[in-house]
């Protein structure tokens, strides 16, 4: 079996203004005045898919793409729809299967994310997958629930939702549970038994395991800081950026994990 590389991408948000924008949605500037509110954001969307293209160009080719979840952000009904920059799932499905097809890889595998986002009567994700077929019909793309991947005799856990924690030193805890709850179902012969476990939604970064047994992950997010609620609400830290995993012929896993600062986003004190 040939080496193969896995690229994995998480909650990009398409549709949010500072989720994953492709050029074709992205807002243009008004005026030459940056520091208004419309123009901040039309720059950093511009900023966001440079730096994510970017990341996603320098590691290929890929033999698979992993997409962790959220790939829509849905009408944003919690704002009043007052931070989207479309509320038209459909339109918000087309910006997803772009960002797919960014990646130029043969397959695809995805995993439903949060129904606030991406559906709670439907999933829209389908709509994603949908679309990329359309476009590119020798792409082999599937969406479930929670998946087991075979690449190399490495098995994959993938699954959007895990826990978050609002303390840093606990960010293990609930990757450890995913790992210990496998580990009982695998016990009873209901699920295969995994080697990495990777989880999305908490847009941080972050890793554990133990060296040679088990490596279990929280993926970076593609969507930048700037959503009400998780500036009036939240206080962990937020990571940008994409993982590639190579595995090797002999089944060992090698993660790069690339974590990009997006200057534009960095807070300064008022001075008064």
């Amino acid at each position: 079996m040939p080496k193969k590389r896995v690229a994995v991408i998480s909650d990009p948000h398409p549709g949010h203004r500072v989720g994953l924008t492709p050029p074709e949605w992205q807002w243009q500037l008004h005026g030459t005045n940056t520091t208004t509110q419309h123009n901040k954001w039309a720059l950093l969307q511009q900023s966001l898919w440079k730096r994510y293209k970017t990341a996603i160009d320098q590691y290929k080719p890929y033999d698979i793409l992993l997409h962790i979840g959220d790939g829509v952000d849905g009408k944003g009904s919690k704002s009043g729809g007052t931070e989207q920059i479309t509320s038209d799932r459909n339109e918000q499905a087309e910006m997803g299967a772009r960002i797919i097809l960014e990646a130029e890889a043969p397959v695809v595998r995805m995993a439903y994310g949060t129904g606030y986002h991406t559906g709670i009567n439907e999933d829209w994700e389908n709509a994603i997958v949908d679309k990329v077929r359309i476009k590119d019909p020798h792409i082999d793309i599937k969406i479930g629930s929670h998946e087991w991947l075979d690449v190399n005799g490495v098995i994959f856990d993938i699954k959007h939702f895990t826990g978050a924690t609002s303390i840093p030193h606990s960010k293990g805890t609930s990757l450890s549970k995913e790992w210990l709850w496998n580990a009982l179902w695998a016990e009873q012969g209901l699920q295969p038994r995994a080697d990495i476990y990777i989880r999305g939604h908490v847009h941080y970064a972050f890793q554990c395991g133990e060296p040679g047994s088990w490596y279990a992950m929280t993926c970076p997010a593609l969507q930048g800081m700037g959503s009400k609620f998780g500036s009036r609400m939240c206080r962990g830290l937020v990571h940008f950026g994409i993982v590639v995993f190579d595995i090797t012929e002999t089944g060992a896993w090698i993660p790069h994990w690339d974590i990009i600062k997006i200057k534009e986003q960095e807070t300064k004190a008022e001075k008064l």
